[in-house]
């Protein structure tokens, strides 16, 4: 006859488990956690390495399950992304990535957005040039600034063109100020992405600009 003191196995099985679980310990995860949680890509050719983290619900970290960590796409045409996480944008639109392990899983939404087309605050630009009492060049540049819409025809905030006079003996630029560099004409080329749009630049005495106010002087 078994003691009063002895505990049967399996109840003294379920105190131990129950033991780890109140300590923290847990041998598989609940969730995958992502990072990251989601992307947007801005432009098409982009590659992005996602990771899926096994966490328990304390937090502990399973590292080496990582390796078993499977990923699927909602739409390859968009966003393809292999089996070990890498993905890559490859046109305009939305899609749904995947993380799966066992049965556990895990989304993470991605947007490709695409400019579309760019559009200049001004039609045309005219920079003037003046000449001090020291015989030096007075150098009035203006700033341009141009709104840069994606393939859905939404403002891309923060995106902003490159510049550049395709006759740099005329006007140069630095980042969104135009500078005449010698009296002409030459035409300017706003890009972003594969979006382009040109104005024509001229650049003219001082004497001939009326009454148009420049945003810069440089010497």
């Amino acid at each position: 006859m078994p003691s009063r003191f002895h505990r049967p196995l399996p109840s003294l099985l379920k105190f131990l488990a129950l033991l780890l679980l109140s300590m923290g310990c847990t041998t598989r995860p609940d969730r995958l956690e992502l990072t990251p949680p989601d992307h947007l890509f801005m432009g098409v050719g982009q590659e992005l390495w996602f990771k899926a983290m096994p966490l328990s619900d304390s937090g502990k970290r399973f590292p080496k399950l990582q390796a078993k960590v499977r990923w699927t796409t909602s739409d390859a045409s968009v966003v393809p992304i292999d089996t070990l996480g890498r993905a890559q944008s490859v046109a305009p639109g939305q899609a749904v990535l995947t993380a799966t392990l066992g049965d556990l899983k895990a989304e993470a939404r991605v947007e490709v957005r695409v400019v579309a087309r760019v559009v200049p605050t001004e039609k045309s630009l005219t920079l003037t040039l003046a000449m001090d009492e020291a015989g030096e060049y007075v150098r009035e540049g203006q700033h341009l600034g141009a709104t840069v819409y994606d393939t859905l025809d939404r403002r891309l905030e923060g995106v902003k063109p490159r510049l550049r006079c395709l006759d740099e003996n005329v006007c140069r630029t630095s980042n969104d100020l135009v500078l005449p560099v010698d009296f002409g004409k030459t035409t300017l080329e706003l890009r972003s992405e594969s979006a382009t749009a040109t104005i024509p630049v001229e650049v003219v005495p001082a004497s001939s600009a009326g009454n148009k106010r420049p945003s810069t002087k440089t010497r």
